[in-house]
């Protein structure tokens, strides 16, 4: 794992720590919709503040992706980014508005809310996997 990838897991950690400590449920005590959401919310965190390689990374099966083809998609999620500064003055914030279990498909849908630097906002829903207990996107 580079030291990206293990600043990435790292924050995603402390999101989920975080997180135990908000609600009424005992300290420590983080629901799998939580934990799911706070992944989804920090790889497109870590998207729109340059650093496509961690959103790549928290992707189910990015570690199996030929050299070629993952060196695309990253210019495609800087493409991305460039085209959201062009269009929208880049994204403000991104905040979770929901996550709900999908039993049928075997995935936790979580929706986040995209706030962009010129005040329009956009939802959008990622779904999530666990593998071997780490959240990553489908």
């Amino acid at each position: 794992m580079s030291h990206g990838s293990t600043r990435f897991f790292a924050g995603c950690c402390l999101a989920v720590l975080l997180l135990a400590g908000c609600g009424r449920r005992p300290a420590g005590e983080v629901t799998p919709e939580e934990r799911a959401a706070a992944v989804a919310k920090s790889c497109y965190e870590a998207l729109y503040q340059g650093h496509p390689e961690l959103f790549l990374d928290g992707r189910d099966g990015a570690g199996q992706l030929p050299a070629d083809y993952r060196s695309q998609l990253l210019d495609a999620y800087r493409q991305h980014v460039s085209e959201t500064e062009s269009n929208h003055r880049g994204v403000r914030s991104v905040a979770v508005s929901d996550c709900q279990r999908d039993s049928t498909l075997g995935v936790m849908q979580v929706f986040l809310v995209v706030n962009y630097g010129d005040g329009t906002k956009e939802e959008i829903v990622t779904p999530m996997v666990e593998r071997n207990g780490v959240w990553l996107m489908k």
